[in-house]
C-alpha cells in the first residue's frame, strides 16, 4: 500500500454497522511490522437472533470498516456480511444431539475406567513393594542376630582373656607384661563387639522406619483413590445433567457470538 506499517498511526476503523450488529470496538490499531512480516487483526461481533432483528426469515447484516493513516482514508474499504436465519428444531436434531451425548458419556466411562484400572495397578505394586520391604527387614534382623550372637561371642572371649591374663599376673612378675596385653586386647575385643551390634541395630531401625514411611505413602494413595471414585459417582448425578440443561435455557435468546480474522502482509 506504499505505507511504512512501523507508524503508531494507522488505524482499522468502523464505518457504519446494521441495527443490532455488535463489536466490542469501534476502532483497532494497526500491529507494527517490517518487510515480510505477517499479523492477524482479529474481530468479534454479536449478531442478534432473526425475532430481534425483525421479519421472522432470514435477516442480512453487514459491518463496513476502512483504514486510516491519521485522519486520512487509504485502501479498500472491508465488509463484512452476517446472514441471520432462524434456529430449527427438529426431532432428528433432537436424536443426533442425544446420540452425541450418549457417545461422550460411553468415552468418558471407558477413559475413567481405565484410570481406575491403572491406579489400582499402581496400589498393587505398591503393596508388593511394602512386601518386600517387609522381607528385606526380616532378613536384616537374622543378619543382626546373628551379629548379637557374634557379638557376645567376643565378650565371651574376652572376659576368658581377661582370666587368663589375671592368672599370668598371679603365676609371677615376669609373665605380668604379657598377662596385662592380654587383658587389653581382650577389652577391645568386646568394645568391637558392642560397637559391631550398635551400628546392626541401627540399621535395621531405619529399614523398619523407611517401611513405616512407605506404608503411609501407599495408605494416601489408596484413600485418593478412593476420593477421586466418590468425586466420579458425584460428577455421573442426573442434577448435574438438569443443571447444565437449566443454564443452556437461561442464556440470552437475542445474542448470538461470530468471529472474522484477517491477516495482513507487507
Amino acid at each position: 500500500m506504499g505505507l511504512a506499517w512501523t507508524n503508531d498511526d494507522l488505524t482499522l476503523q468502523r464505518m457504519f454497522s446494521s441495527a443490532g450488529l455488535v463489536a466490542p470496538a469501534s476502532l483497532k490499531l494497526l500491529p507494527r511490522l517490517a518487510s515480510g512480516q505477517e499479523a492477524a487483526i482479529r474481530f468479534g461481533f454479536l449478531v442478534p437472533s432473526v425475532k430481534n432483528v425483525g421479519g421472522g426469515g432470514t435477516a442480512a447484516l453487514e459491518s463496513v470498516w476502512r483504514f486510516y493513516a491519521g485522519n486520512e482514508p487509504f485502501g479498500p474499504m472491508l465488509r463484512f456480511r452476517f446472514l441471520v436465519q432462524p434456529k430449527v428444531e427438529t426431532a432428528e436434531k433432537e436424536k443426533e444431539v442425544a446420540h452425541d451425548k450418549k457417545e461422550a458419556h460411553d468415552k468418558k466411562e471407558v477413559h475413567e475406567k481405565k484410570e481406575a484400572d491403572e491406579e489400582k495397578e499402581r496400589v498393587h505394586d505398591g503393596k508388593e513393594a511394602v512386601h518386600v520391604g517387609k522381607e528385606a527387614v526380616h532378613v536384616r534382623k537374622e543378619v543382626v542376630k546373628e551379629a548379637d550372637h557374634g557379638g557376645k561371642e567376643a565378650v565371651h572371649d574376652g572376659k576368658e582373656a581377661v582370666h587368663d591374663g589375671k592368672e599370668a599376673v598371679h603365676d609371677g612378675k615376669e609373665a605380668d607384661h604379657d598377662g596385662k596385653e592380654a587383658v587389653h586386647d581382650g577389652k577391645e575385643a568386646v568394645c568391637v563387639g558392642k560397637e559391631a551390634v550398635h551400628e546392626e541395630k541401627g540399621a535395621v531401625q531405619d529399614e523398619i522406619e523407611a517401611v513405616n514411611d512407605y506404608q503411609e505413602v501407599v495408605h494416601e494413595e489408596e484413600e485418593a483413590v478412593h476420593d477421586e471414585k466418590e468425586k466420579k459417582a458425584d460428577e455421573k448425578a442426573p442434577e448435574k445433567v438438569r443443571e447444565t440443561e437449566k443454564e443452556e435455557k437461561q442464556k440470552p435468546e437475542g445474542l448470538m457470538s461470530s468471529k472474522v480474522n484477517i491477516t495482513l502482509k507487507v
